[in-house]
């Protein structure tokens, strides 16, 4: 089965935070209390793709445009429901044929990084946090 993707749009709003609500503690940051307000600033001053399957949100991608030719993807999300059906790999190669005239980078967290080897893609150094 798969996805069609498509740019976010404010009427999704709920069923897209009700994704994030399922991910539980490790997506509050996003969703909870005053995290939602400030989250749903951030996705309207970024490109941000969902995921459907039929009418079911199954996840989405964040990039953000530095505006000298590099695209950085901040968030990968596939609903837990729905991972293992190459939906991840749908949403970057997405986010590539969207920004074929730019470099695409991954800002991930550690415990991803085997899902972006697996895809192929290749190590361009490290990511420190100050």
């Amino acid at each position: 089965m798969s996805i069609k993707i498509h740019p976010y749009s404010p009427e999704y709003t709920d069923q897209f935070f009700a994704m994030l609500e399922r991910e539980g503690d490790e997506w509050a940051d996003y969703w909870r209390g005053e995290n939602r307000a400030k989250y749903e600033n951030v996705i309207a001053n970024c490109t941000v793709f969902l995921g459907f399957s039929g009418d079911k949100l199954v996840g989405y991608v964040r990039v953000r445009d530095d505006g000298t030719g590099s695209m950085f993807i901040m968030d990968l999300l596939v609903d837990r429901t729905y991972r293992k059906r190459g939906y991840g790999r749908l949403f970057m190669e997405h986010v590539k044929a969207a920004s074929s005239d730019c470099d695409v980078y991954v800002l991930g967290a550690t415990e991803v990084y085997d899902f972006y080897e697996k895809c192929g893609y290749t190590e361009e150094g490290k990511v420190y946090k100050l």
